[in-house]
This record gives C-alpha cells, sequence and structure tokens, in this order.
C-alpha cells in the first residue's frame, strides 16, 4: 500500500507517495485585486492616451490634406484663368482679323460690282 504525503507551501501543494516519487502538482495563484484594478486603470489611461495620440495625428494629417487641396486649387484656378485670358486675347486677335478679311472681301466684291458695272455701261 502507497503511502501519500503531500507538502504545502503558501500557494503550491505538492504530492509525493511513500518513495518520495512526485505524483501531482497543484498551483493555486491569484492576483491581488487592489493590484489588479491598479493594473487596468493604467492600461485604460494608456489606451486613452494612444487613442488621444491617435486622433491628434489623423487629425494633422487631415489639416496637411486640406492644405495641400487648398493650395493646389489656388494653383488650379490661376493657371485656368491665365488660360482663359489666352484664349480670350487669341480670339479677340481672331475676330479681328476674320472682320479684316470680311472687309478685304466685300471690298473686292464691291470692285468687282463696280468694274461689272462701268463694263456693262459703257
Amino acid at each position: 500500500m502507497l503511502k501519500q504525503a503531500s507538502v504545502s507551501t503558501s500557494d503550491k501543494t505538492f504530492a509525493f507517495d511513500d518513495k518520495n516519487k512526485f505524483l501531482s502538482f497543484k498551483e493555486e495563484t491569484y492576483i491581488p485585486m487592489a493590484y489588479a484594478k491598479d493594473k487596468l486603470q493604467q492600461v485604460l489611461a494608456d489606451w486613452t492616451q494612444m487613442k488621444q495620440e491617435y486622433i491628434t495625428a489623423i487629425e494633422d494629417i487631415d489639416s496637411h490634406y486640406k492644405q495641400q487641396d487648398a493650395e493646389q486649387l489656388s494653383k488650379m484656378k490661376e493657371f485656368v484663368k491665365e488660360y482663359q485670358s489666352k484664349y480670350k486675347a487669341l480670339r479677340e486677335k481672331h475676330n479681328e482679323m476674320k472682320e479684316h478679311k470680311n472687309k478685304e472681301i466685300a471690298d473686292k466684291v464691291a470692285r468687282v460690282h463696280q468694274e461689272l458695272a462701268v463694263r456693262l455701261f459703257i
């Protein structure tokens, strides 16, 4: 028949048979409530701080992109305005040239009519 002996320490229990052969080991550990609450408070504080840092970083990035968008929009408006003025100047020049050509053609038609009228009535 085996005789069992057990040895206990503050949080561990060891069981041996009569030949000091190890039979089992049972560990009963716990975390003190005050310590656990303190650690949870620290974790929550860290999470809150990390969340605030994340929000600040996102706001900085968002602000940076909004600034870039505003700059690009301003440059694009300048570009469009510049080319609108160039287009307007070219269109006016084209219209002037067209009017000049139309006047030349009208003058030539008038001269041809005059020459024909002179030739027919002579």
